[in-house]
């Protein structure tokens, strides 16, 4: 579990410019999670016999992985990666812009 964390850090530490490094350990990010939720069937196999149930420890172990996973979206959100505006979709609309500019003097 300490991977989720320090991963978490990684991508807290890589700031919010969109740069190969934070690219790439964003993208570790999600797909470290899910890899890990698909192998928990081998690594909970060892543990599981007619005595032990593994059912509550594999459920939090997938919703603490699907927690980084969400992390990492949230990061992709956050480079501006996603896909959430209507100009991510549809070519002729412009996004409102949060930031404007006005003065200067003219020079004729």
């Amino acid at each position: 579990f300490k991977s989720i964390g320090m991963m978490a850090f990684m991508m807290w530490m890589s700031g919010n410019t969109v740069q190969i490094f934070s690219i790439g350990i964003t993208m570790t990010g999600l797909v470290s999670p899910i890899k890990a939720i698909l192998g928990a069937g081998s690594i909970f196999a060892r543990f599981a016999d007619k005595d032990t149930d593994v059912l509550l420890p594999r459920l939090l172990f997938s919703l603490i992985h699907l927690g980084g996973f969400g992390f990492a979206l949230y990061k992709l959100s956050q480079l501006g990666l996603l896909p959430t505006h209507t100009s991510d979709w549809i070519t002729p609309a412009v996004p409102k812009m949060a930031e404007y500019a006005s003065g200067g003097t003219p020079l004729m």
